[in-house]
């Protein structure tokens, strides 16, 4: 789902799949009464659920209709809308062919077994029984997909070098910066990482060995953010906000919002030694 997809768009799409469940509800008689006797079960590995069963002692032709158009609901809700709307921090499996393949666990789609379970064995209506399928299905899908309006991507620019001290004009989307330091002189004191500590859950691929030492702030760099209004006469002063110490080889900043498009947002970043400091800016996808 694009980031331009709106809370309207899925209410809009949630609607459509009750209206094909309740496509044939107003030639149903609301007085056939029936139940659901099984609960539903939804495979971990294909997101496939099984088939609901609605008691139908007499062969009644408009409970077996319902009992297939609930469970073609079923199969388009969960193993086609609501796996293609899985994020990309969702629960994943790994098979015995050890391929990976997502999972529903930790999903709202995983409530329908646990709210469809309540209403099992339920005796009602037909009508009333889809009604509270179409209900349950709906809802539980929407706040599946709604997840996504909060998943958001993000680039990374090239990487300008700084050498020694110098000031930039942030620019107007980036979000964060990213600072790596290629080289740091020696007599320069560190706390180094902890002996025999297992580091490959943080490898970079094709890395042999991976610094995390924190440097000790004397003869640092640092960086300040800062602001000031634009003008189109003359530069007016900036403010600066209390310096931030790089203490890492690779680290990152949140840059500070201001909310105004009148307002230049700033860095200095002050390093008195060449450090081979080098700085990326972070945008939002």
């Amino acid at each position: 789902m694009s980031q331009a997809k709106t809370l309207q768009d899925i209410y809009s799409e949630i609607a459509d799949i009750k209206d094909v469940l309740c496509a044939g509800l107003e030639t149903t008689s609301s007085e056939i009464s029936t139940q659901i006797t099984n609960q539903l079960v939804i495979n971990p590995e294909t997101w496939l659920p099984n088939e609901l069963i609605l008691e139908n002692t007499d062969d009644d032709p408009a409970i077996t209709a319902a009992q297939t158009e609930i469970n073609e609901v079923l199969n388009l809700a969960i193993a086609t809308i609501a796996k293609d709307e899985r994020l990309a921090t969702d629960a994943t499996l790994t098979k015995s062919d050890l391929s990976i393949v997502p999972v529903p666990s930790g999903s709202p789609i995983m409530l329908l077994p646990k709210l469809i379970k309540a209403i099992v064995e339920f005796q009602a209506p037909l009508s009333v029984i889809l009604r509270v399928l179409t209900d349950i299905i709906g809802d539980v899908l929407l706040e599946h997909i709604k997840r996504k309006l909060n998943e958001k991507n993000c680039e990374i620019s090239a990487f300008n070098s700084v050498g020694q001290s110098k000031i930039f004009i942030i620019p107007q989307n980036a979000t964060h910066i990213i600072t790596k330091i290629s080289g740091m002189p020696a007599w320069v004191g560190r706390d180094f990482q902890d002996t025999g500590l297992n580091i490959s859950l943080i490898m970079p691929t094709g890395l042999q060995s991976l610094d995390i030492a924190k440097y000790s702030t004397l003869h640092t760099p640092e960086i300040r953010f800062g602001f000031r209004q634009k003008s189109e006469s003359s530069k007016m002063f900036p403010y600066w906000r209390s310096p931030q110490s790089i203490e890492f080889i690779d680290q990152y900043f949140e840059i500070p919002e201001m909310g105004y498009q009148n307002i230049d947002r700033l860095l200095y970043i002050k390093s008195q030694i060449n450090h081979g400091l080098r700085v990326a800016w972070v945008f939002p996808e």
